[in-house]
Formats: C-alpha cells, structure tokens, sequence
C-alpha cells in the first residue's frame, strides 16, 4: 500500500541525500503513503538525515536496510514506483540508472555529471537540479501519481538498456 521512491548505493552528503530528504518533505504532502527506501549503511544514513535537519514528520517515511546482495536487488527494484539518483556530485556512470531502467523503472536524476548520458529527460525519466527542492519533488511526484507515465517510462528505459548497454 506505500508508493516507493528507491534510493541508495554509497551513502553520503555529495550523493544528495539532503536534497532527498527536502523534496519527501513535500512529496509526503502530496503521496502521504509514500516511502523512501535506501539501500546502503543505515548508521551512515541515520547521520544524514540529523545533518539534513528532517522532523519525524519525514523520518517516518523513511526505511533503510543494509546493503543486499546483488541476487535481492532485482527485488527491491521490483518494489518500488520510482528510482532516484540526486547526487551533487559528478558521478560519471551512476550504475542504480543503468540497474533502474533494466528493471523498467523511471528515473528521477541528477543534472551533475554522466546521469543525463543514460537517463532520456522526459522519456525514461526526469533530470534535474536535485538543489531545486521544489522541481525535483514535483518530478518524483508526478510519476508517483500517475502511473501510466512512470510505465511508459520505464518500459522506455528498458528498451533504452537493452539498446545502448551491455556487460561489454
């Protein structure tokens, strides 16, 4: 019954998580059974969230687990309505965008560095400036609520996947 935004890998302030964190503040107005789950190191993130300042209000919208193994990814990727990567910074090959759209997942992600090389802004998902609290959690808003497009988006970003990335 909870709409999830998945979020995670190395855990720290230049991956975003405080503009993460502002945006649920919104989006939680808007989507009140949302969730963000991070994957990752729960004490490092229960650091984050005192550093960013977020009420209980938020927090309570907030699950993270420890890191999964590779086989128990495709799950939580299966749980979740939309995927997010807000790093700050210049993250030249972000592999949870390439891992979200070989899932059929949207993405919401990042302006900075090589995301907008693999995310199509507007068709597998939305780039963004994550400091625009305000832009970034109306996109992640939009596809938590509108289904029809956070599917067309993420078929669209499978098929983009299976075109443009392999092992090799």
């Amino acid at each position: 019954g909870k709409r999830v935004i998945f979020f995670g890998g190395r855990l720290s302030r230049d991956k975003g998580s405080t503009p993460l964190l502002h945006a649920l503040s919104q989006v939680k107005g808007a989507v009140p059974n949302v969730l963000l789950l991070v994957v990752g190191n729960p004490k490092t993130w229960e650091g984050l969230m005192k550093e960013a300042g977020v009420r209980k209000d938020v927090t309570e919208h907030v699950r993270c687990i420890d890191w999964l193994p590779k086989e128990k990814m495709r799950a939580a990727y299966g749980a979740c309505d939309v995927v997010t990567t807000p790093s700050l910074c210049l993250d030249t090959f972000n592999l949870m965008n390439a891992e979200a759209m070989a899932n059929s997942k949207p993405v919401v992600g990042t302006c900075f560095g090589g995301t907008p090389e693999v995310v199509e802004n507007g068709v597998t998902g939305f780039i963004c400036n994550p400091q625009k609290e305000e832009e970034y959690a109306n996109l992640l808003t939009t596809l938590l609520t509108d289904d029809a497009l956070a599917q067309k988006m993420g078929r669209a970003g499978r098929e983009r996947v299976e075109e443009l990335f392999s092992m090799e």
